[in-house]
C-alpha cells in the first residue's frame, strides 16, 4: 500500500484547475465505481450512459478498455489527456478523459466523497476541525485517487485548509505542464482546452473589399500526434499573430473559437476549425512536436480517386517546366505558376502545378523528391494535380518514403519509360488504375457491369467508370446540338434586348456568342445500342466543322444543315468514354460522355482480330 502511485491532493488540484501544479500533469487516479463495466464487450457507444454530474471517459477509450476487461472498480490509471469543463444545469464540473494508460488494479481504501461537496464544506467552515472529508475523490460514480495512510490524508486536509503542512512541490514551468487536448478531440462543446501543435502551413495575408468594408485574414494549419486543424485570423488578430507564428515551430494555443469546418476552402481533415479572437492565447512550446503526417497515394492509383479529391503525393521531379504567370479570372491579378512532371515507383508520371509562393521558391534543377500534402486531383489530360493555397510542400524531406524513392530513381534513371494518363483510362470500379483501355467492352458488357453506378462507401456520391468501345454512329439529334457560349470562358450566355449577349461569369456583353457543341449521339455495335454525349472538341471532330459554322447553316440553309448531320452518320470510331450516374429533373440515370473518338485504323483492327482468332486455335 505504501508503494501506491496515488498522491493525495491530486483531484483537488484537478478540480481547482491548478495548471501550474505538478500534480495535474499526467495525474494517477483510481476508479472507485464503474457502472458501465457491466456492459457486454463490444456494446454500442451510443448505449453508454453517464450522469451529467459525473466525470466522463471518452467512448472510444471505454470501448477499448472494455475489450481488455480493464475498466473495473479499483483500476489505477494515468491520465494522458483530459480537460475540466462546466456541465449540466448546475454548472457541475466534468472531468473529460480523452486518453489514459492502465497501471494496475488495487482495493479501494477509505470512503471517498465528491470533491465539490468537500470544497463547499471547506468554504463554509474553513477552520472546522470536525470535518473528515477525503479530498481524494471527484464524482464518486467514476474516478478517485485514494489515501495510502492516515497521516497522508490528514496532511492533504491541512494543505486544503491553509494550515501548516508539508512543503509543496516545486512549481514547474507552465509551458511544460499544460494539460494538452489532442487536436482530434477539439469540439465546440469544450469551453476550456489547450492544444500543443506544430505550424505546418501558414498562408500569406489576404485582403478583401466588399459592401461591408475592407478586411484581411490569414490561415494556419496546426498538427499534433492525433491530427490536424485549420485556424483563421482576421484583422486585429492578423497584426497580433502573423509574425509570431512560424512554420515548423510548435505552439500552445487556447481560447480560440471552434466552428464547423468550411470544407470548400480547406483540405484539412477535421470536422471543425479555429478562429482567433481577442482573447486567444498563443505561446511558443519548447518541446518537440512530431513531423508532418502523410498518407501518400501512388501516382499510378490516381484514376481510383474522384476529380477534386484531396490527397498526399510523393514523387521525383523528372522535369521542371519553369516559372510563368497568368491573370486570375476571379481576382484579375497576376498569379505565379510552375508546372512539374513527377514520377514514382508505379512507373507513371503526372503533371503537378504549383501556385503562388510555392511556384516562386521552388528549385527543380537537381531532380529533388517532393512531398505534397493536400493536392487536388484534376481531370485535365486524364489526371493531373494542382496545389491548393493551403497545401504543404516539402523538398527532399527526411522521411523513409523519400529515401526509398530517391534510391530507386537513382538506380533506374535513364532506363525507365514512364506511362502517362489519358482521358480514357479505366477508373476505380472496373479495374486497376492504368489499365490498358484497348481492352474494349461491348455495349452489352457496359450495361451488364453497371458501369457508372459505383457508389462510395457510406455516402451517396457516385463515382465514374472509364471504358473503351468500338461503335458506329447511327443517329445524331439535331435539336439543341449546341449552345451560345462566352468567347472567353465558354460559359453559357443570354441574349439581351439590344441583341447583345451577356456573360454573367465575366460580367461582359458581346455582339455575338461562340457556339459550342453538346451532342447526343446514338451508337451501335453487334450487341446493342447506347446514347453518348459529346462536347465541343469531340463534336467538332465528328461533325468536321465548328458548332458556330453548323449553327449558321441551320439558320441560313436548313437543307445544307440536314445534309451535314446525315454525313456524320454511319461512321465507326473507337470511343473512350466515362460512365457516371447523373441526376436531372429528379431522374437518376447513367450518362456516357465521350472523351476521344478515334477513326478506325484498319491495319491495327485486322491485327487485333487475328490475335483474337489465334486464341481459339490454341
Amino acid at each position: 500500500m505504501m508503494n501506491s502511485p496515488l498522491v493525495p491532493g491530486t483531484i483537488k488540484a484537478i478540480w481547482q484547475e491548478e495548471r501550474d501544479n505538478v500534480l495535474t500533469h499526467e495525474p494517477v487516479l483510481q476508479l472507485i465505481n464503474a457502472p458501465i463495466s457491466a456492459l457486454p464487450t463490444g456494446a454500442s457507444q451510443s448505449k453508454y450512459s453517464r450522469k451529467p454530474s459525473s466525470a466522463a471517459i471518452s467512448p472510444i477509450h471505454v470501448e477499448k478498455a472494455l475489450q481488455r476487461r480493464q475498466l473495473e472498480r479499483g483500476m489505477i490509471f494515468r491520465l494522458k489527456s483530459y480537460t475540466v469543463n462546466q456541465g449540466g444545469a448546475q454548472k457541475t464540473k466534468l472531468l473529460i478523459i480523452t486518453d489514459f494508460e492502465y497501471i494496475t488494479t488495487e482495493l479501494i481504501h477509505g470512503t471517498p466523497e465528491p470533491v465539490d461537496r468537500v470544497m463547499q464544506a471547506i468554504r463554509t467552515n474553513p477552520l472546522g476541525s470536525n470535518q473528515s472529508h477525503n479530498l481524494q475523490s471527484i464524482q464518486p460514480d467514476y474516478v478517485g485517487s485514494r489515501p495510502t495512510d492516515e497521516s497522508r490524508v490528514n496532511n492533504a486536509l491541512r494543505v486544503s485548509r491553509g494550515i501548516n503542512a508539508a512543503p509543496a512541490p516545486t512549481k514547474p514551468s507552465v509551458s511544460e505542464h499544460v494539460n494538452v487536448c489532442p487536436i482530434q478531440n477539439i469540439t465546440p462543446y469544450q469551453n476550456k482546452w489547450t492544444i500543443k501543435a506544430r505550424v505546418v502551413q501558414k498562408s500569406e495575408i489576404k485582403h478583401w473589399t466588399n459592401a461591408r468594408g475592407d478586411g484581411k485574414l490569414f490561415n494556419v494549419t496546426f498538427m499534433d500526434e492525433s491530427g490536424e486543424i485549420r485556424a483563421t485570423a482576421f484583422n486585429d488578430q492578423v497584426d497580433q499573430f502573423y509574425d509570431m507564428l512560424e512554420e515548423n515551430k510548435a505552439y500552445y494555443v487556447s481560447k480560440a473559437r471552434v466552428n464547423i469546418a468550411k470544407k470548400q476552402f480547406s483540405n484539412v481533415r477535421h470536422e471543425y476549425e479555429l478562429s482567433f479572437e481577442s482573447g486567444t492565447e498563443i505561446r511558443q512550446a519548447r518541446s518537440a512536436i512530431p513531423a508532418i503526417q502523410y498518407n501518400f497515394v501512388e501516382i499510378g492509383q490516381l484514376m481510383n480517386y474522384e476529380k477534386d479529391s484531396s490527397i498526399d503525393i510523393i514523387g521525383v521531379v523528372k522535369e521542371d517546366h519553369g516559372l510563368s504567370s497568368i491573370i486570375s479570372k476571379s481576382t484579375q491579378k497576376l498569379v505565379s505558376k510552375r508546372e512539374l512532371t513527377i514520377v514514382d515507383k508505379s512507373m507513371y508520371q503526372v503533371r503537378l502545378t504549383l501556385w503562388g509562393k510555392h511556384a516562386e521558391t521552388f528549385d527543380g534543377s537537381n531532380e529533388p523528391v517532393i512531398a505534397c500534402k493536400g493536392v487536388r486531383i484534376n481531370e485535365f489530360g486524364g489526371r493531373s494535380l494542382t496545389t491548393m493555397y493551403s497545401a504543404i510542400l516539402q523538398i527532399d524531406p527526411e522521411i523513409p518514403e523519400a529515401e526509398t524513392l530517391r534510391d530507386w530513381y537513382n538506380s533506374k534513371a535513364g532506363s525507365i519509360e514512364f506511362n502517362s494518363f489519358t482521358p480514357g483510362m479505366v477508373g476505380i470500379s472496373n479495374g486497376s488504375a492504368g489499365q490498358n483501355t484497348d481492352e474494349r467492352k461491348t455495349l452489352a458488357e457496359i450495361k451488364d457491369l453497371n458501369l457508372g453506378m459505383g457508389e462510395k462507401a457510406s455516402s451517396s456520391i457516385f463515382i465514374p467508370d472509364f471504358f473503351t468501345v468500338k461503335g458506329t454512329i447511327i443517329f445524331i439529334r439535331s435539336e439543341n446540338f449546341c449552345y451560345p457560349a462566352c468567347p472567353v470562358d465558354s460559359k453559357k450566355v443570354t441574349e439581351e434586348s439590344d441583341k447583345t449577349w451577356r456573360c454573367e461569369k465575366c460580367s461582359k456583353s458581346y455582339d455575338s456568342p461562340d457556339y459550342r457543341y453538346i451532342l447526343s449521339i446514338g451508337i451501335a455495335d453487334h450487341t446493342g445500342q447506347a446514347w453518348l454525349q459529346a462536347f465541343n472538341d469531340v463534336g467538332a471532330q465528328i461533325m468536321g466543322k465548328t458548332a458556330t459554322e453548323l449553327h449558321t447553316r441551320k439558320v441560313e440553309d436548313e437543307t445544307s444543315f440536314s445534309v451535314a448531320m446525315m454525313e456524320a452518320n454511319f461512321k465507326t470510331y473507337i470511343f473512350r468514354c466515362r460512365a457516371k450516374m447523373d441526376n436531372f429533373n429528379d431522374t437518376t440515370r447513367v450518362r456516357y460522355t465521350i472523351y476521344t473518338a478515334s477513326p478506325i485504323d484498319c491495319v491495327a483492327e485486322c491485327q487485333k482480330l487475328i490475335s483474337i482468332i489465334d486464341k481459339y486455335n490454341v
